[in-house]
């Protein structure tokens, strides 16, 4: 069964992680001539990268934005990021081995291609700005890249607490990012956004959470939108969150303002959540073995409809009270 996956746009690949010893599939969208069905065949991937999933349990995948590097993150907690063929060894990120074997949930990269964000199986989340190194290239062993990471640590009054997901967009200040995640703590959950600053060594802070379920969040998944332009600096995108009980939510990152609600979406919790390129759809999966397409309006557009809506509330309020007011007199 397919439990998580990244596409490529500019070369039409889907790569597909698979439970089981399978590890990981790549597949790429062909069509034999104009007009005709589209159909998905699948690709063999490098001997080399192969025997690397047989030696460990892929659980997470992220491809940037130009699709020339692959992040993948194992159940033993190590991330190695590959070129967009995964045919050669970029960069890697080793745990320590008395940190605890605590497998990478969900990955995603930095809105420059470069750095990662990953989220752990305990709840815990870091960022890590790669330094590429020359033994990076070589199977096996443990890399000599740099293992400088910056932990997403909520503060004590949400305490305890845990991390589901991510998603990054370029923020309005000239180095490091804003990162979306789910937040559950105790019987609710919550979106949170983080602003990560590479000027201060990557240091991460809490900025901002919003109520999402009244159930754990199970997956988190972002779109953004380039079409649209940046308000000071920040990137016009949307976040979906699906929880335990199967609810799905669309918020706007620009206020994180709840744009949609998709109640019972599925029977049971949202395994993963994708947007189609443009964002104008939603995948999601579920364990109940469904999956479902949500159509979802632009983010301006629900915005602009809900202000009309809002006015329109108002001058019916003000035209009611001025008639009860002419009564009056």
């Amino acid at each position: 069964a397919t439990v998580n996956g990244t596409w490529i746009a500019d070369k039409s690949v889907a790569l597909c992680v698979m439970s089981g010893e399978v590890g990981l599939r790549r597949y790429q969208i062909k069509q034999k001539e104009k007009g005709s069905k589209a159909r998905f065949v699948e690709l063999e991937l490098p001997k080399e990268t192969t025997l690397s999933f047989k030696q460990d349990e892929v659980k997470a995948i992220a491809a940037n934005l130009s699709g020339t590097r692959v992040a993948i993150g194992f159940a033993s907690g190590k991330v190695v990021i590959y070129d967009g063929d995964l045919e050669k060894k970029c960069a890697g990120y080793y745990p320590a081995e008395d940190a605890g074997k605590c497998g990478i949930i969900s990955i995603c990269f930095s809105p420059c291609g470069r750095n990662i964000v990953a989220v752990k199986d305990d709840g815990k989340a870091f960022y890590w700005k790669p330094a590429p190194s020359k033994n990076a290239s070589k199977g096996g062993g443990k890399g000599k890249s740099s293992q400088k990471v910056t932990g997403f640590v909520p503060p004590h009054n949400l305490s305890p607490s845990s991390l589901r997901g991510c998603f990054a967009i370029q923020s309005g200040r000239d180095s490091g990012m804003v990162m979306f995640s789910g937040l559950n703590q105790k019987k609710k959950s919550y979106l949170s956004k983080w602003v990560v600053d590479d000027s201060k060594g990557g240091r991460a802070e809490l900025k901002r959470i919003v109520y999402a379920h009244d159930s754990p969040i199970t997956a988190v998944a972002g779109h953004c939108d380039h079409t649209q332009p940046s308000r000071r600096g920040q990137q016009a995108a949307v976040v979906a969150t699906g929880c335990s009980e199967g609810h799905i939510c669309i918020f706007s990152t620009r206020d994180m303002s709840r744009l949609m609600r998709v109640p019972r979406a599925h029977m049971i919790f949202v395994t993963h959540l994708s947007f189609s390129g443009d964002g104008s759809r939603l995948v999601s999966v579920s364990a109940d073995a469904g999956a479902r397409i949500t159509s979802v309006p632009k983010a301006g557009l629900l915005q602009s409809q809900l202000h009309l809506l809002l006015a329109i509330i108002f001058a019916i309020i003000a035209l009611v009270a001025r008639f009860y007011s002419s009564l009056g007199q």
